[in-house]
């Protein structure tokens, strides 16, 4: 029995095809042995693709003075076999193309395709990301301009309920301890002092929870106009509010530097010793490494120096009828949250000095 050599398939084949209608018009002996008799046949019958993705790489042949590359599945002598190839006009005036075609290992194409799918879904996947990202981006942006309304909010109810809460406890304290009211109405007037106490400690847990929420965005600031926004609250009764100084520009958090100012010139005025007003004055000086240090100082009764430090923890007694500081603690948390210090010693009225460090803004 003879064996006879089979000749292996042919790897490269040359087609001329018709770029109207896909047909082939001359077909070398590979193409031949690749794809068998196809002489007169439209291509499209021996690709295993829609007919649209030939006729568009036949259109796209037909119109560019270089070859343009594609791949096509082919139903070959041996199979649907993955192919590359090339199709290049003849000339301008020539409707057909010719096509370089090369068989490729199957193996290999099978990982082609397998990559190809793959950086689909990559690329699927990257775009889905990418509107993730837009929409997270969004919701950020309206959920800070919504907490930005609601900071807004707090504290102008906290502006404009302090100073006429602090009024109506102010009077009715003093009508209270008026020595010919009836016992009936001084209960009454108690009443009404315990209330405006309770107002103030709502008021303050609005500020605060203001300030928490702002305290990481710091913008650059006059501090005049922090200590001015403290004089629309301040009673001009209880407090004189005095700026010797050209005050600098610092880099805080708006809120919480108002409430810490607010503070040391509420509680100025709330341990004054005389009927008229408490002077506090306000200034500041450079100190370095782009920092100023700022005074407030007042001409009251002072604090005792064995309580100076003391004052600064929350729930200290300041004062012989059990009173307490006015949210020391709190400002020492915000000047802390600026990476300052503050403490208290004596200012040349006698009275109590507090000095802290603030940033400056950068020039």
């Amino acid at each position: 029995m003879t064996l006879r050599r089979t000749r292996p398939p042919a790897r490269e084949a040359v087609l001329v095809v018709r770029a109207e209608d896909g047909c082939v018009v001359e077909a070398d002996e590979s193409a031949r042995r690749l794809l068998g008799e196809c002489r007169e046949r439209p291509l499209a019958d021996l690709v295993d693709e829609p007919a649209g993705v030939l006729l568009e790489l036949l259109a796209d042949a037909r119109r560019s003075t270089s070859p343009v590359p594609g791949r096509l599945r082919l139903r070959t002598t041996t199979g649907v076999q993955a192919l590359s190839l090339t199709g290049q006009r003849r000339a301008a005036d020539d409707p057909t193309v010719v096509l370089l075609v090369r068989l490729t290992d199957a193996r290999f194409s099978e990982l082609t395709e397998a990559l190809d799918r793959t950086n689909v879904e990559i690329a699927r996947r990257m775009e889905v990301e990418e509107q993730l990202r837009r929409v997270w981006s969004q919701t950020v942006v309206q959920l800070e301009h919504s907490n930005d309304q609601l900071r807004r909010i707090a504290e102008t109810l906290a502006h404009d309920l302090r100073n006429p809460i602090t009024t109506i406890a102010g009077f009715a304290g003093m009508v209270a301890s008026d020595p010919e009211l009836s016992a009936e109405n001084a209960m009454l007037l108690e009443r009404v002092v315990a209330a405006a106490s309770s107002m103030q400690d709502i008021v303050e847990g609005v500020m605060r929870e203001a300030i928490r929420t702002s305290g990481s965005t710091r913008v650059d600031v006059p501090l005049g106009d922090l200590v001015a926004w403290v004089g629309t609250l301040v009673d001009d009764q209880v407090v004189h509010l005095d700026v010797r100084d050209s005050l600098p520009v610092v880099h805080v958090s708006v809120q919480a530097v108002r409430q810490l100012l607010l503070n040391l010139v509420a509680n100025a005025g709330k341990h004054r010793d005389r009927v008229g007003p408490v002077t506090v004055t306000v200034s500041a000086r450079p100190v370095g490494d782009g920092r100023c240090e700022v005074r407030v100082d007042d001409d009251g009764p002072g604090v005792a120096p064995h309580l100076r430090e003391e004052v600064f923890t929350r729930g200290t007694t300041t004062e012989e009828d059990g009173e307490h500081g006015l949210g020391l603690a709190m400002c020492r948390r915000i000047v802390g949250e600026h990476d300052g210090e503050i403490g208290l010693g004596e200012s040349e009225a006698g009275g109590a000095s507090f000095r802290f460090t603030l940033p400056l803004a950068e020039r």
